[in-house]
């Protein structure tokens, strides 16, 4: 028996495998499995399945993702030792996010990135000014710090959002900033 054909073979098996484990509309699903030949690739075979994620990934994340974010398409070409395979997402090519978990997730990292920064230039400022070292006061300290920083960085997210590039955020950001500090 030739590699391929032994190759072909396992090949089968895992597909029969992936068809007995898929349930409604989870699992993997076969659209076309056929042989083929291709100059560059030789003779082979094709096979043509979506993959259908839901029920594999954690149940918080199908609460932020889409419903058909989980789908995606495999084409493979399999001819033995070459083989070529592509992976496509299924009905949405681009926003594979909505909004708000994107805008929610993007706030969580800048918070805790905010409160280490906020954590380490407060140390070292208030250490270089001369403050009282007293518990209260340096925790008040550090508390206005970490808000300021959070609230320039988070206007700073919402002129870049509401703006359609970074030129107009600029001068957006500008003619705001000053009006508060006046």
């Amino acid at each position: 028996m030739e590699l391929f054909q032994i190759e072909e073979v396992i090949g089968r098996a895992g597909t029969e495998y992936q068809q007995q484990n898929t349930t409604g509309n989870e699992g993997v699903e076969v659209l076309e499995n056929r042989s083929f030949q291709d100059d560059a690739l030789g003779r082979g075979q094709y096979t043509s399945k979506v993959y259908c994620l839901q029920s594999k990934v954690p149940a918080w994340l199908t609460t932020f993702a889409p419903s058909d974010a989980l789908i995606m398409q495999e084409e493979a070409w399999n001819a033995y030792p070459r083989c070529k395979t592509g992976i496509k997402k299924m009905k949405r090519v681009t926003g594979m996010y909505s909004a708000m978990p994107y805008a929610f997730a993007q706030a969580i990292v800048e918070i805790t990135y905010i409160f280490s920064q906020s954590v380490v230039y407060g140390v070292i400022v208030y250490a270089m000014i001369g403050f009282e070292w007293t518990v209260a006061k340096f925790f008040w300290y550090l508390l206005f710090m970490f808000f300021t920083l959070l609230y320039f960085t988070f206007y700073g997210m919402m002129a870049v959002a509401a703006t359609p590039n970074q030129h107009i955020a600029a001068a957006f950001m500008d003619y705001g900033i000053s009006f508060r500090v006046l």
